[in-house]
């Protein structure tokens, strides 16, 4: 699907808005960087903000790829049911797992993608 960079913020406020929770609705992103500040007031904790190392452009629209659930708004992402152009792939993750572990192993080392500031 595509969504604006404004969408996308808030896609990412959202992801950061039970911070310092360890079961928040964390999503797990690729392609971007940004600088949290985990004790800012909620809707505010995103500082910086970067799609491929350029900084975000709020009337760009962007592909992203999210799971049906969060597609329909589940876990308060209600800015991806306005997004344009949702395909579903039915594809499931799990299989989409099997065949990455096939291909062979699975790097887990960070990748500096989230930077938490005020660290309390």
């Amino acid at each position: 699907m595509a969504v604006t960079g404004a969408q996308l913020r808030k896609a990412m406020e959202n992801s950061v808005s039970r911070l310092p929770q360890p079961n928040a609705r964390f999503l797990q992103v690729s392609g971007l960087r940004c600088t949290v500040d985990p004790v800012a007031p909620t809707g505010t904790r995103i500082v910086n903000l970067q799609v491929n190392g350029a900084p975000l452009d709020p009337a760009r629209r962007y592909s992203v790829a999210v799971t049906r659930f969060i597609a329909e708004g589940g876990d308060g992402y209600q800015m991806f049911v306005e997004a344009a152009g949702r395909r579903d792939s039915d594809v499931s993750i799990r299989d989409l797992l099997a065949k990455a572990l096939a291909e062979g192993p699975l790097r887990s080392a960070g990748q500096g993608r989230m930077t938490r500031i005020n660290m309390r």
